[in-house]
């Protein structure tokens, strides 16, 4: 993929008064403890959130839509973290496996 700079990558995953970190900000460890929102780069997919307690993934998408993924575990969540193309991951990974999804808005 192409590699961009943390200050680009900040600037393009990030709006004021957003509550969605910038990827470069967290390491992947952080991201899958802390339960929060991180801005990725992609052509689909605005951000990602794991939440461990309850296994869960939710990915927010550049149209407004928001799914949680349940029954998601660390190994899984990394995965997704660690992927060079988001939306591939989602539609390769999620969708066409069947993964227990509930759309949230």
């Amino acid at each position: 993929g192409t590699q961009v700079s943390r200050a680009a990558q900040a600037q393009l995953t990030r709006k004021p008064g957003s509550k969605i970190n910038p990827r470069s900000t967290l390491t992947p460890k952080e991201w899958l403890d802390s339960g929060r929102w991180v801005g990725v780069i992609s052509s689909n997919v605005k951000a990602i959130r794991y939440v461990k307690a309850r296994y869960e993934l939710f990915v927010r998408f550049l149209s407004g839509a928001e799914y949680r993924y349940t029954g998601i575990d660390r190994t899984f969540a990394r995965q997704m973290f660690d992927s060079a193309s988001k939306g591939r991951f989602v539609w390769r990974r999620l969708r066409r496996t069947n993964r227990p999804y509930q759309r949230v808005r």
